[in-house]
Order: structure tokens, then sequence, then C-alpha cells
């Protein structure tokens, strides 16, 4: 027995290739389990073989010969023999006594079509180009030949030194060829696959001046008027003027000036900036910018190559490599704009658009975030405008905007943002507006800062209204919210002087006078005596609880449910409080008890605080104690899971949406916890609406394809491994019976790449996956496309693939279609898409000890109070 080298099967027929030492090959039909016919001709060992596809023919690897086997043809037969069953599929492949033939050959003839000859030892390697009609061969000759399928001509040789070829591969997308060698291995191109978009620096060439009226060109030609144009010879042209311009003619012995000069490294490409001021040098690995009279400004480097750049309107270079578009300012600071997937070319930077080439050569236009770059830029000039002001309040800096901001509006959303009473208050004097004085007391009252409503009429009459309506009575008149207690019985009325017009110091001094003393008397002054008060209470528990802290649970915890709601509307967009109103009432009633000294007397309420202990000093005031803790929503998850796995999805997306409902309202005591919760939002979130998508999928009936639809889409929700496995078997089992078999195939592989520890899983998505390669077809479009990137709406549940525009809900983050912004969210059940909100806080406050009078800090806000002070 001579050892075999080489196994290939066909894509659609029962066949494969086989090629060893005994010199032939062998074409061999391995359902009815013998060879066809061998093929002779080769004089050397045989190493590899390999069908082509696009053609019927395949490639042996000695020397390279090209055999034609397109006789060989498939007897027709009823459909249903064309599919295996799955149980029979070992039978069929391996032998068995029910074996059954299912192809019949009416030829057994092949022939060599050609021999392409050049390769001056054995050739080790042979591969047919994915994409273009050429062969690539390798040899013991230490040579990589290029061949032209069609004219069976040599193109390209490819030589080394002191290494022989054994192996070759192509990409299958991309223009990248490996071969491997004595020594180790190259990865490389063929062509360069950069498109051509602009032409320079040629020998000879001519130009044409064209006039064309300001009616635009297509009116001209359809009145046939246009002019014969003006010609002449020249490099290139270029206008200087309205009515002139220069032409570079290299023929003409002209004398040349050099303007300038500058070190740089092998310079590629020249990109001068808009207002021709600025000129960036492109290199391999270096950009260098310079000035018109090349005075060097910077050079930056990169490690990758640099493909292409362009100025935009601001005087930033914008450039690309290979996987990302990148930004270079003027004094040499860069950075990364946006990952590119494939490489492109810039051809024009307007505002937020790159206008670029693909390798394909067709014209895209990319959107991009320019606002830091344009933040930097306006550091770097020391303007201070509103695109900076936009990025240091987008990145969670408004106090220091507050520095830069002299526009009394802006002034005050900043003051607002960052706390800062003070100047809010003298924005909103200044502008003196309803609106303004709302908010404004909004936040003073958040803050517990009631002297700042107490003492300015303006604020005092807006935020009685507050109270005076509760949550959703923010929009009555001034005139309805004023207190109408004039005919209220509300004892004797005092005689007041009419001090109207007066300032405060006026009114002193009226008093001191002894004006508003009676006529009659004699003896001036007021006789006082001394009151036996009792001492003074302390300030009530729930009081300080809310005092400086921003959290909502603090506020639903002291029994301000409406202040609690106002938070929650801010910083999370919450709009629905309906599914929160038991657990409101859980934290007041969780963080009081209750007493009774004797059957008689009154119960009395006590704020119960966190973590007290018979040592705690009773001048320290602590948090509330909550009844919804971190740990339990782990336990939750937990729950979560289980049913999940046992495929009781309506139990675990109740649970999944309550632990939604409750992380707003929970308190942790570290960043790191911060950290978790974000992510167990993350992790919710995603099952929830997985969970969503399936019990809708159970409800259809009658509709095949959203069916499908919905089951393929529960597969992109970023679930733990073993339900993603559960999903995958799922949605392959839905399409592979709706004999959506490319589809289903793709489930399999995906599920095959989990490393599947069941292995009755890993043999179903063989078996399909064997089934669906003999007819890799779908028998119904689903609006699915698994090669491109997409999220799913929450509501519509449809694919948003990258580049569309979408929206999100400020809690949960789901993504939805943008016809859904206003909507109450149908994940999470409680915010309102597309809402700004200022983001979840659930950071536990720092209490601290109220006999030396210090207030209580609150950590979330440690910054902004040091910036007050």
């Amino acid at each position: 027995m001579r050892p075999v080298r080489g196994v290939h099967f066909h894509n659609s027929q029962p066949l494969f290739v086989s090629g060893g030492d005994d010199y032939k090959i062998k074409v061999w039909n391995y359902k009815m389990h013998r060879c066809l016919f061998p093929l002779l001709g080769h004089l050397d060992y045989i190493r590899t073989v390999q069908f082509i596809m696009r053609a019927h023919g395949f490639l042996p690897r000695s020397d390279v010969r090209v055999w034609d086997i397109g006789s060989l043809k498939r007897k027709a037969g009823p459909p249903a023999d064309d599919i295996l069953r799955l149980s029979q599929m070992n039978t069929d492949l391996f032998g068995g006594v029910d074996a059954v033939v299912k192809y019949v050959l009416e030829d057994t003839k092949a022939w060599e079509v050609d021999t392409l000859r050049g390769h001056t030892n054995n050739v080790s390697c042979v591969m047919f180009h994915a994409k273009q009609d050429i062969i690539v061969s390798n040899s013991e000759d230490k040579s990589i030949r290029v061949w032209d399928a069609t004219k069976r001509t040599g193109i390209q040789t490819f030589r080394r030194e002191h290494d022989r070829f054994w192996i070759l591969a192509t990409h299958p997308e991309m223009n990248l060829l490996a071969a491997g060698h004595d020594s180790g291995m190259i990865v490389f191109k063929l062509e360069r696959e950069r498109p051509a978009f602009a032409v320079s620096d040629v020998d000879g060439g001519s130009y044409e001046l064209y006039c064309i009226s300001k009616d635009g060109m297509k009116d001209s030609f359809s009145r046939g008027d246009m002019q014969d144009p003006k010609k002449g010879l020249g490099g290139s042209a270029v206008f200087v003027a309205r009515n002139r311009f220069a032409v570079l003619d290299k023929s003409s012995n002209q004398q040349r000036i050099v303007l300038g000069d500058l070190q740089t490294p092998f310079i590629k490409y020249v990109v001068w900036s808009n207002d021709m001021e600025s000129v960036a040098l492109l290199s391999k690995h270096a950009i260098v910018i310079a000035s018109k009279k090349l005075v060097h400004q910077c050079t930056l480097h990169e490690t990758i190559r640099v493909k292409s750049g362009a100025w935009d309107d601001n005087g930033i270079f914008i450039y690309t490599t290979l996987n990302h578009i990148k930004y270079c300012l003027p004094n040499g600071d860069s950075g990364i704009i946006k990952t590119l997937d494939v490489p492109i070319y810039i051809t024009k930077v307007v505002g937020k658009h790159i206008f670029c080439l693909g390798r394909d050569g067709k014209n895209k236009a990319i959107t991009i975030d320019a606002t830091e770059y344009v933040f930097k830029l306006s550091l770097l000039k020391k303007r201070y405008d509103h695109a900076m002001i936009a990025y240091l309040q987008q990145k969670g800096f408004p106090e220091v905007a507050l520095h830069f901001v002299k526009d009394e509006r802006i002034r005050f959303n900043l003051a607002i943002e960052s706390g800062n009473i003070q100047i809010a208050v003298a924005s909103a004097t200044a502008i003196d507006e309803k609106d303004h004085w709302y908010r404004l007391g909004v936040e003073a009252l958040r803050q517990g800062n009631a002297g700042i409503v107490d003492g300015d009429w303006p604020l005092l009459r807006v935020m009685r209204g507050i109270f005076d309506g509760g949550f959703n009575n923010t929009d009555r008149d001034a005139d309805d919210e004023e207190y109408e207690a004039a005919d209220g019985d509300w004892g004797e009325e005092l005689d007041m002087v009419d001090v109207d017009g007066l300032q405060n110091g006026d009114v002193v001094a009226i008093l001191d006078d002894g004006e508003v003393a009676e006529e009659g008397d004699e003896e001036g002054g007021w006789e006082l005596e001394d009151l036996e008060l009792p001492p003074e209470v302390d300030t009530p528990k729930v009081s300080i609880w809310i005092q400086r802290s921003s959290l909502a649970a603090d506020h639903a915890a002291a029994g301000n449910f409406d202040t609690a709601m106002r938070l929650l509307n801010r910083q999370l967009g919450i709009r629905n409080f309906t599914p929160l109103r038991s657990m409101f009432l859980d934290l007041y009633s969780g963080s009081h008890s209750y007493l009774r000294a004797f059957s008689s007397a009154p119960v009395v309420s006590l704020a119960v605080e966190r973590g007290w202990t018979d040592s705690s000093s009773p001048n320290v005031r602590g948090p509330p104690a909550l009844p919804f803790k971190l740990s339990q929503l782990d336990e939750k998850l937990k729950a979560g899971y289980k049913s999940t796995t046992a495929g009781k999805f309506t139990d675990a997306l109740r649970t999944f949406v309550n632990i939604l409902h409750t992380i707003p309202l929970i308190v942790v005591e570290s960043r790191r916890e911060v950290d978790d919760v974000k992510e167990l939002i993350i992790i919710v979130k995603e099952y929830v609406l997985g969970l969503q998508m399936e019990l809708k999928r159970r409800e259809i009936k009658d509709n095949p394809a959203r069916q499908q639809e919905l089951a393929a889409y529960f597969t992109h929700c970023n679930l733990q491994t073993p339900h993603l496995r559960l999903a995958l078997l799922n949605a392959m089992t839905v399409c592979y019976k709706a004999k959506n078999l490319a589809t289903a195939a793709d489930f399999a592989r995906r599920l095959l790449e989990t490393n599947p520890s069941i292995e009755n899983q890993a043999k179903t998505a063989r078996q399909v996956l064997a089934a669906a390669e003999r007819n890799m077809t779908d028998a119904t479009q689903l609006n699915y496309d698994f090669r491109n990137p997409f999220v799913i709406c929450g509501a519509t549940y449809v694919p948003i693939y990258r580049g569309q525009k979408d929206v999100s809900c400020p809690y949960c983050t789901s993504r939805f279609v943008p016809s859904q912004e206003g909507q109450l969210c149908t994940v999470c059940d409680l915010s309102v898409i597309g809402v700004d909100a200022s983001g979840l806080l659930v950071l536990l406050p720092r209490f601290v000890d109220q006999s030396a009078g210090s207030p209580a800090v609150n950590d979330n806000f440690c910054f902004r109070s040091t910036f007050n002070s």
C-alpha cells in the first residue's frame, strides 16, 4: 500500500478525489464505496488535490495539471432522495447492510485539459484564487508562480533564495495569500488594492478649459450651446484666481526656485489643507505636518501603515490606518475617532462626514463624532466656544465648563447640573423666567436648601406649586399656585405698619426711633420677659437622610415619595412608577420601627439606621436601613438563570424584570459595586429582551417566517453560554424544519464553536451541518443577516443593522427604532425612550458627625462641593 497524501470532497456531489505516492489520482463515490476511475499522467508523488468549485475540474499537486470531469452527471431522481435522514448518515458513509446507492454515473470519463509548465522541481501546492481567474502554485524550486487560468500562461514569479515552498492558502474574501517554506511562512498580496482617485506627476498630458453658463451644465448640453474647450499642454492645472489658472509643463526648460526644504522619511503622499496654509506629508509609518513654507510643526509616528488622509474645515488632519480613523492636531496630539472593519481611503472631510473610497472603488460616506478633537483644538487655540462647553458637559464636568461660559442661560443649566446653587440663583435672577425659577427650586429642595426658596419671592411663588400640585401638576399658572388663605380662621389679625418700599434697615430705624409707639405713651420701649423654653429638639433622622442625599432610596425611606420620583425621573427618565409603588412602601416600612410603651400610649415611630451598634456615636447620623441589597439581586439572578435553563420562561422573565425594577432603589458602598450594578443591568436587560421574543414566538401560530426570525434574534442576545447553546439549538431546529438549511447550518456552526459539553447537542449540530451542505439554500427569505452586525429593537423585534439610526432607553440602554422615541420602554417598563437623563446614582453618601455642625457630604457630589467652596 502506498500512502495517500491528499483528499478533497466535492461541495455538491457525493464524490471525493485522492492522490498519493502511486502517481495516481482516483475519483471515488463515497456512497457506492468504490473508486470510479483513476487518472494517470503524473511523474511524481501527488501531494494534494483540489476540486475547482466554479467549474467541473480539479487540480493535483505534482506537476500542475488541470483535469476536466464535467461529464460526471447525476441522474435525475425524486427530490426526496436528495436529503438523507440524519439517522442513516453514518451508515451511508462507512458501510452497512442497508446502504442505498443514491447516485448513478452516466459516464466515467475524464481527461487532462492543459499542463502549465515553468517550475523546475516538484510542485508542492496549487490553489485557485478566490476572486480572480488565476492559479497560484509553489514548488521545491524555491518559487511561487501566478498563472492566468484562461490563457494558461505565467503572469508573475516570486523567488526565495534558500527556502523551498511546500503549502499555499488563499483567503476566501480578502486579497491575501499565505505560503509555507522551509524557514517559516509569508503572507502577501498579488497587487495593490488602493483605488485610484487622482492622477498627478505624469509626463506629457494636456488640459481642456470649459466655459459653463450660470444655468448649469445640464441646460447647456440640452440647448446645444456648449462652446468648444480651450486646450493646451501640461501635466496639471489649478485656478489661482477667478479668471486665471496656472499650468505645470515639465517639458519646457523653466527655471525652478526652491521655496523651502524639510528632512523627512520617504514621502508617498502629499495632502494640502483647504486654505493651502498647511501640508501633511505621508510616509509609510509617519505623518509630518508643516506650513506652506515647509516649516516643521510636528511629526506623528504610527506602528502600522498610514493609508490616506485629508484636512477638515478646522485645520485638523484626519487620516486612516489599516483599521482606524484617527486625527492629528497641529501640535502633534492624536487620537482614535473610529475603528474600521475594512480599510478605507479618505477623499474629503466636511464637518462630521468623511467621504472615502473602499477597496472596491465605491464611494462611501461615514459620519463621525468630532467632539473630542474639536474640544482639544479649542483648548489649544484658547477658544472657549460651544463645542468645548458641550464636550465638558458630555464628559460629566459641568462645574469646569462654568469657568468658560458667559451666556446666562447656559450658565444656569450648567450650575443646575453641577449643583452650584449660588451661580444658579444669580443666573435665574438675570433671566427672571418662571421655568428657571421652578428648576432652581427643585434643585434647592433636593439639596435641602430651603432658605433659598423662603428668601427669594419669585422662587417661593413658583415652588409652592410643587407641593400643592404634587408630581404631575407642575404646569399650573402662577396665579393658581398662590396660597388662598385670606378667609381662613388663623386667629386674631395683627395691625402692621405700612412699610411698602422700605428697606430692612429703614424698618429697624423706625423701631429704634419709637415711631410705632402709641401717641399717649409717655414711656417708650418694649417690655419683654424671658421665656422658659424646652431644650432644642434634635433634627429628625429622616430629615438628615435627605438633606444632602441624591439617592431615591433614601428619600423613599424617609417618606418623601414625591422627591424620590423626581430624582428617578431626572436620573433615569422614569415615568411609569406603578411597578415601584410596593417597593416605595417597603423602603419606608423597612427603615422604621414602631414601639408602644403602654397599651393606652400612642405608637412611637423610630427611624432605623444602617449598621447601628451599641458603640456607635450618638452624634453620628447614619444612612437609613434599606431592605433591598445587591446580594439579594445576585440570588434573584441565579434563580432567573435556573428558570431559564428549565424552560420556565414566564417565571424567568418575571424574575429578571423584578431585578430591573429593584436596581434604582438599592444603595451600594463602593465604586466596584457600582460597576457591578451597571453590569447587572446589561445582563438582565439582554435576558428580558430575549425571553420576550421567545414568548412572542410561541404565541405566533400562522407565520413560520416570523417564528424563525424571532428564534434567530434570540441567539444574538448576550446570554450565558449554556443558555446560548439552547437558543442556538432551538433556532437550528426551527429553521431546519422549515427547510431553511443555509440558516440552520449557520446556527449549527455557531453551536459547535461553543464546544457543547452535551454530546447530543454536538451530534445533532454535526448532522444538521452535513445535511445542509448537500443543499445550502433557504426555502423562506428572512429579515436576518448574520454577516451584518445588528442589535434588536426592544419594541418591534426587528434588527437595527450597523449604521442605521436608533434611540435608546436612558435606564436599561435597550435600543429601539427611531419611531419609538417618546414611548415607554418595553424592556424595563419604567423609562421613556430617547429622553435625556443624568444617569444611575446608587453610591452610598458619607454621613458625618452632626455635633460639629458639619453638613452631610454625598460622595457622589464631593467634587461639586469642593468647587462650590
